[in-house]
C-alpha cells in the first residue's frame, strides 16, 4: 500500500514511537538488548527475520548494532509496512519488508534461506496458542543450526494473584497507554482514508490471541518442541519479557563442533 503524497511518513514514525513508549515499559532497552543478543550469538553478516515488524523499530536496532546484517521484516498490516519501508530505507538492500500473515502456514515463503535469527517484539500475542506454536516450529525450521529465536511479549503468570499484581502494577505506570494507542490509530487512519482502514481490517480479520500473553512455561515447552535449546528469559519487566533459545545442531553439526574444539589449544587457566 502506498501512502498518500500528503502524508509524511517520518511524522507518523515519530508518533508511533511516542505511542509505543507510552504503552511499553523500557521499550528502547528491550530493543537494544535483543539486537545485542543477536550480535553476540550470530555472525556479523547474519540474516535476521523480524516477525510482526510493524514500523521497523526492532529491525532498525539490529541494523544499527550489526553493520553487516540484513533484515527481512514481515507484517500483515498494510498500513504499517510503508512506515517500515521509510524507516529502513537508508539501509538499502540490507532491509526488505514483506506483507504476510503469520496465521497462514505459507509465510516462510517470503523469507528465503540462511536465516541466523528470528526476532519479534510485541506482536506474537496476536496469535492463538496453536498458531503461535506453529510459528515457533516454522521459525526454528528457517534457522540455521546455532541460530537464535527471540520473542519480546507479555507473558501471563500461571498464579492468578501474581498475574493480577503485575498487570495492576503495569497499568499504574502506563495509565494513558490505551488513550495513546487510540490517538495514534484514529489520527493515522484519518489521514490514510476510509479505503486504507477497510484494507487494514480485511488483512487483520478477527482477533485470536491474548493481549495478556501466555505463561512463560508454555512458551518454553513450545520452543523446546520446535528444536530449540538454551531456553532463557533474558529480560523481565512486570508482565513483559524477552524469551528465546538457540536451534540445536544436527548430529553432523555437533561432530563438526567437536572437531573444532579438539583442534583448539587447551586454555592455561
Amino acid at each position: 500500500m502506498a501512502l498518500p503524497e500528503s502524508v509524511d511518513p517520518q511524522v507518523w514514525i515519530e508518533r508511533w514511537d511516542r505511542m509505543q513508549e507510552a504503552c511499553l515499559l523500557d521499550r528502547q532497552e528491550r530493543l537494544e538488548l535483543m539486537a545485542d543478543l543477536v550480535a553476540v550469538s550470530q555472525p556479523e553478516d547474519a540474516v535476521v527475520v523480524d516477525l510482526g515488524c510493524g514500523t521497523g523499530s526492532l529491525g532498525l536496532a539490529v541494523l544499527e548494532r550489526m553493520p553487516g546484517a540484513a533484515v527481512v521484516g514481515i507484517d500483515v498490516d498494510p498500513t504499517l509496512l510503508p512506515l517500515a519501508e521509510a524507516r529502513l530505507e537508508p539501509y538499502g538492500e540490507r532491509a526488505r519488508v514483506r506483507q504476510a500473515d503469520l496465521r497462514q502456514a505459507s509465510w516462510p515463503g517470503q523469507v528465503g534461506q540462511g536465516v541466523r535469527a528470528v526476532v519479534s517484539a510485541t506482536a506474537l500475542h496476536w496469535l492463538d496458542r496453536a498458531e503461535l506454536a506453529r510459528v515457533y516450529r516454522q521459525a526454528a525450521g528457517l534457522l540455521e543450526p546455532g541460530g537464535i529465536l527471540l520473542n519480546a511479549d507479555p507473558v501471563r503468570s500461571e498464579h492468578p494473584d501474581i498475574h493480577r499484581y503485575r498487570a495492576e502494577w503495569e497499568h499504574e505506570l502506563l495509565g494513558e497507554s490505551e488513550a495513546a494507542w487510540r490517538s495514534f490509530w484514529d489520527g493515522y487512519l484519518a489521514v490514510l482514508g476510509p479505503e486504507a482502514a477497510r484494507e487494514r481490517q480485511r488483512a487483520l480479520k478477527a482477533w485470536r490471541g491474548d493481549d495478556e500473553g501466555y505463561p512463560l512455561e508454555w512458551h518454553f515447552e513450545a520452543m523446546r518442541a520446535s528444536g530449540l535449546g538454551g531456553l532463557d528469559c533474558f529480560w523481565r519487566r512486570g508482565p513483559d519479557a524477552v524469551i528465546g533459545g538457540i536451534k540445536q545442531p544436527d548430529a553432523a553439526g555437533e561432530e563438526r563442533t567437536r572437531k573444532r574444539m579438539k583442534a583448539k589449544p587447551t586454555p592455561a587457566w
